[in-house]
C-alpha cells in the first residue's frame, strides 16, 4: 500500500494496528492474528522526510498537511490520523466514553524532536478502576519467599469469576511481599474460590485463599476472555467476608453486579450525577414486582453522618423550611461506589449542583402515560415539545426513564431563580397540553386515563427527578439512558436497556448521544410559552 504514496521517497511516523467492529484499536487481535495481514490498517500521524528534504524542523500543523497530500489515495489500508483542535480534557473524556485507549495531545507548532522526551507530546491513557477479591497466588520465580502474583476476581451472580493474574502492587518491596505472604498463608484453602476456576499451569500450580482480602486495581482494558490487562494493585485492604445478596432474582444480579456495572460505565455516568443533591432508593429485600418502590424498597432524601454504608461520601447541609436538611452528593467514582454498594438502587437528582443549590441550570419534563394511553402517544408528545421548545429557540435532550414514559431535558445558563424556572415549565407544559387533546397537565388519575401527563413539577426547589443512568427498582433491573432524538421512534422502549445490556450499547455508540449537552450555554428565552399556543 506505501507504494501508492505520492512522493519520490518518505519517512513516515504512525502506528500499525488493527480494528474491531466498532472501528476502534484491539490490540489483543492484533496479538493473536498469526501471520495473517487481514485486517491490518497503518495509521499515519507524522512526516519526518519528503522528497529529499528534512521537513522536522517545521510546525507539526504543517507536517501534517504535507503528509495529508503525500497519502491521498494510497489505498483503504492507509490512514490519516485526523486531529481535533479541542479541550483535551473534553476530549479525553469522550474517548474513554468511546472505549478508546487514550488520547495524544500535541502542540500544533512543535518539531519533530527524535530520540527525546519532549512536552510537545503528551499521552493521556484511558484507565480502569474498580476493586476485586484475592482468591489465590503463586509462587515468585526468583525469591525464596513471598509472592509472585495474586490472583484476582469479581462476583458475577453470585459467583467468584477469574479475572487474572497481577504482579505489580504498588509500594511493595521485598519485606513487603514476605509480610503479605505470611497474611495469605493464614488464609490457605485446599480448593479454588473461582467458578470455574483457572485452567492449565495456573489452574494446578496456583495456591488457593479465601477471597477475604480487597485489591484496587487499575488497568487497561478488559481481554476477550474477562481478564484485566496492564494492570496495577494500587492498594491491599482487608473485609471480612460477606454474602453477596441477590437483589434482582428475575435476572440473577447480586448487589456486586450492581456495583461493577456502575464501575464499568461511571464515564457515562458521571456527567449526569456528579455535584448534584441526591435522593436515593435504598432496597434491603429482592426485587420482584413492579411495585417494589411501595413493598421493597425505602427512598433516602436526607442523610445523617451517623447513617450507615456511606462512608467517604461527601455531605451539603440545605436549608428547607423547618429545618436544615443533610444531602448526599457525588463528587467521584468512588463515591458513586459506596453509594451503590450501600444497597442503593434509584439515584433521584436536583435540578442544581451543590455550589449553588439556589439556582438550578435545567428543567425537567416528564412525559407520563395514563392509563389506555400507548407508547405511539408518548413519542408523539416528545416530538412536539421538541418542537416547542424549538420555536423557542432552545435545544433538548431526551432520554428513557426505565419506567412507563420519556424525559425531555432542557439545559439552561444559571440565572432563573427556582420560581422562576418551575412557572416558565408550568407555562410550556400548558401550551402543550392546550393544542393536544392526547395531553393533560392535571395530575388527578382520573383526568389522566388515555392521556399523556406533560408533568412540569419536576421544577421546583427540592423536587427530584431520576438520573441518566440509574438503575431503577424494577423486576428487571431496566436503566434510564440518554438517547438521541432519531432513536425516539415507536421502536424504542422505556425500559428497552437494563444493567444486562446496557454495557453493549455503550461499547457500540460511535459518539454521545447527548453531545453538546455538557456545553450547552443557551438562556431561558423571555418569550413566555402561552405566544406559541397553536
Amino acid at each position: 500500500a506505501l507504494r501508492s504514496v505520492a512522493a519520490r521517497d518518505a519517512l513516515l511516523d504512525g502506528e500499525i494496528v488493527m480494528l474491531d467492529a466498532q472501528g476502534r484499536t484491539d490490540f489483543q487481535a492484533l496479538q493473536n492474528r498469526a501471520t495473517s495481514r487481514a485486517g491490518l490498517a497503518y495509521f499515519v500521524f507524522d512526516l519526518l522526510w519528503l522528497d529529499g528534504q528534512d521537513v522536522t524542523a517545521l510546525p507539526l500543523e504543517r507536517r501534517k498537511e504535507l503528509l495529508r497530500g503525500a497519502i491521498e489515495g494510497a489505498g483503504p489500508a492507509i490512514h490519516f490520523s485526523e486531529h481535533f483542535d479541542v479541550d483535551g480534557a473534553e476530549m479525553y473524556v469522550h474517548a474513554c466514553r468511546l472505549g478508546a485507549e487514550g488520547i495524544i495531545s500535541k502542540r500544533r507548532r512543535a518539531r519533530y524532536a527524535t530520540g527525546v522526551r519532549t512536552e510537545a507530546w503528551r499521552k493521556s491513557k484511558c484507565i480502569l478502576r474498580r476493586d476485586f477479591v484475592v482468591g489465590g497466588f503463586t509462587e515468585p520465580t526468583h525469591a525464596t519467599r513471598g509472592v509472585g502474583s495474586l490472583l484476582l476476581g469479581h462476583h458475577v451472580a453470585g459467583k467468584l469469576v477469574f479475572a487474572g493474574k497481577v504482579s505489580r502492587i504498588r509500594g511493595f518491596g521485598a519485606s513487603s511481599l514476605v509480610r503479605l505472604r505470611a497474611r495469605l498463608d493464614e488464609l490457605a484453602r485446599p480448593d479454588a474460590p473461582f467458578d470455574p476456576p483457572p485452567s492449565g499451569w495456573l489452574g494446578r500450580n496456583a495456591r488457593w485463599v479465601e477471597p477475604t482480602i480487597v485489591a484496587d486495581v487499575t488497568f487497561s482494558e478488559w481481554t476477550r476472555t474477562g481478564n484485566v490487562r496492564h494492570a496495577t494493585i494500587e492498594e491491599l485492604r482487608d473485609r471480612p467476608p460477606e454474602r453477596d445478596k441477590v437483589i434482582f432474582p428475575s435476572v440473577g444480579l447480586a448487589r456486586s453486579d450492581l456495583v461493577r456495572f456502575y464501575e464499568d460505565i461511571h464515564v457515562w455516568a458521571m456527567p449526569h450525577i456528579e455535584r448534584r443533591p441526591l435522593t436515593l432508593v435504598r432496597c434491603d429485600r429482592p426485587i420482584t414486582r413492579d411495585d417494589a418502590l411501595r413493598t421493597a424498597c425505602k427512598f433516602l432524601r436526607h442523610t445523617r453522618a451517623s447513617q450507615p454504608g456511606f462512608a467517604g461520601v461527601p455531605r451539603i447541609d440545605i436549608p428547607e423550611q423547618k429545618k436544615v436538611g443533610e444531602y448526599l452528593y457525588v463528587d467521584s467514582p468512588a463515591a458513586l461506589r459506596s453509594i451503590i454498594a450501600s444497597g442503593v438502587i434509584e439515584l433521584h437528582v436536583w435540578n442544581a449542583r451543590v455550589d449553588d443549590v439556589e439556582h438550578p441550570d435545567r428543567v425537567v419534563f416528564d412525559l407520563d402515560p395514563g392509563d389506555g394511553a400507548t407508547w405511539q402517544q408518548v413519542i408523539d408528545a416528545a416530538r412536539r415539545l421538541r418542537a416547542h421548545l424549538a420555536a423557542l429557540e432552545l435545544e433538548a435532550w431526551p432520554r428513557t426513564t426505565g419506567g412507563k414514559g420519556l424525559h425531555v431535558v432542557v439545559p439552561f445558563r444559571r440565572g432563573p431563580t427556582w420560581d422562576e424556572a418551575y412557572a416558565w415549565s408550568k407555562e410550556v407544559a400548558e401550551a402543550l397540553a392546550a393544542g393536544d387533546r392526547g395531553l393533560t397537565t392535571a395530575f388527578e388519575k382520573h383526568h389522566r386515563t388515555g392521556k399523556i401527563l406533560v408533568d412540569y413539577k419536576r421544577n421546583y426547589r427540592g423536587a427530584i427527578a431520576v438520573a441518566g443512568f440509574s438503575i431503577r427498582a424494577r423486576p428487571a433491573a431496566p436503566v434510564a439512558v440518554p438517547i438521541a432524538w432519531r432513536e425516539v421512534t415507536s421502536r424504542l422502549r422505556p425500559d428497552q436497556w437494563t444493567v444486562t445490556n446496557l454495557r453493549d450499547r455503550l461499547a457500540r455508540l460511535r459518539s454521545d448521544p447527548w453531545a453538546g449537552y455538557a456545553s450547552c450555554t443557551q438562556a431561558l428565552t423571555p418569550v413566555l410559552a402561552r405566544r406559541l399556543q397553536p
